[in-house]
């Protein structure tokens, strides 16, 4: 039999270019422990602009690979094993894991557990290990059905925000006064900014944790309460330019980036997660101060780094307690919009880029 996979392509140097692909794969002729998953839902979120904006710096094209000039963007989801060619992985395993935005997904199943499931294809040149595991829904002690939608979209992104909170809290050093966080709406960048500004005073520090947003979403960010200053892209007159500044950039627009620092007296170091403004950034060039101490922050890394310090146990106690209480504070004021079918993937998608966004919205992609 033949299964047809429908995949949403990204043209890799110009990300607004899209396509609808048929992919064809013979399901009753699967390799050795080859298994092919129905991709049954994945979130959408800003995180997923910045995997194709810095898909060729950061290498996330190489996940899941395309002819040409070509790419899939990776988005986290939920899969249902349809055909398997391996032992230890029977027809009807769910997984949550890293897929294409696509209908389907052909893995090789290594390193099989009770637990999960490790993709070691040989087309997959991955990043980091980390993005090559599936976790077993029927052992994850945290999978609830009627939670999906807020764990595809917050589970993946706020272990970035827990591990880039830990990593500032020993960087950031008493003398800063501002720490400034740019595309403040996006999820990433208010659950960072919700536990550093909790957990300031436990941790002796006197920060002020600044959201900077476009003004349309000032009102928005400032509702989440994860700040303590809330300013916009277009009036940074509210801050003082003579505060010793670092800033968290997620936006990755050089314009802005000039801006605040010719702006601010006492810009002293930029720590770059993410590439919202991808147009901006083919549009603008940064000319920033050449004394100015930058860095670019890969969560993974800083993962494997504590949980060798830490234990694995310890690290994932400290993780639940900081996810319990930050989806406590934030559920209630969120909502849930449903986008129906892989057909309505690619108007979701352009709208990010166009930056028409319900930033009060968790996406849930359910694939029919």
């Amino acid at each position: 039999m033949t299964l047809t996979v429908q995949e949403l392509w990204v043209k890799r140097h110009q990300i607004n270019e899209t396509k609808m692909f048929d992919v064809v794969i013979k399901d009753n002729e699967l390799g050795e422990n080859q298994v092919i998953m129905k991709i049954e839902s994945f979130g959408f979120s800003a995180n997923n602009i910045t995997y194709a904006s810095m898909g060729e710096k950061m290498r996330y094209w190489g996940f899941f690979p395309a002819e040409g000039e070509w790419g899939k963007v990776p988005v986290w989801g939920y899969g249902v094993v349809t055909a398997s060619n391996h032992p230890d992985v029977p027809v009807g395993e769910k997984y949550f894991g890293y897929f294409p935005m696509a209908t389907h997904l052909l893995i090789t199943a290594d390193k099989v557990t009770d637990y999960g499931l490790r993709d070691s294809s040989s087309w997959r040149v991955s990043n980091s290990p980390v993005y090559d595991n599936y976790v077993r829904c029927a052992t994850d002690i945290s999978y609830q059905a009627d939670q999906e939608a807020w764990d595809l979209n917050f589970r993946p992104l706020y272990m970035t925000s827990f591990i880039l909170d830990d990593y500032l809290s020993e960087v950031v050093s008493k003398d800063v006064d501002d720490v400034v966080f740019t595309s403040a709406s996006s999820k990433t960048a208010y659950g960072t900014a919700f536990l550093m500004k909790t957990l300031k005073e436990e941790r002796g520090m006197n920060v002020n944790v600044v959201g900077l947003t476009s003004a349309s979403n000032v009102e928005f960010v400032e509702s989440l309460g994860c700040f303590d200053q809330v300013c916009s892209y277009d009036d940074l007159s509210p801050l003082s330019a003579d505060k010793y500044s670092w800033l968290v950039d997620f936006a990755g627009s050089p314009s802005l980036l000039n801006r605040f620092d010719q702006y601010s007296n006492n810009f002293k170091r930029l720590v770059k997660v993410g590439a919202t403004d991808w147009q901006d950034q083919k549009e603008s060039k940064t000319e920033l101060n050449e004394a100015l101490a930058q860095e670019l922050f890969f969560a993974p890394s800083h993962v494997a780094k504590r949980r060798e310090e830490w234990g694995v146990d310890r690290f994932n106690k400290a993780y639940a307690k900081a996810w319990l209480s930050f989806a406590k504070h934030v559920k209630p004021l969120l909502k849930v919009n449903d986008v129906d079918g892989i057909g309505q993937v690619d108007a979701l998608y352009q709208g990010f880029l166009a930056g028409d966004v319900d930033v009060s919205a968790v996406n849930f992609v359910k694939i029919a």
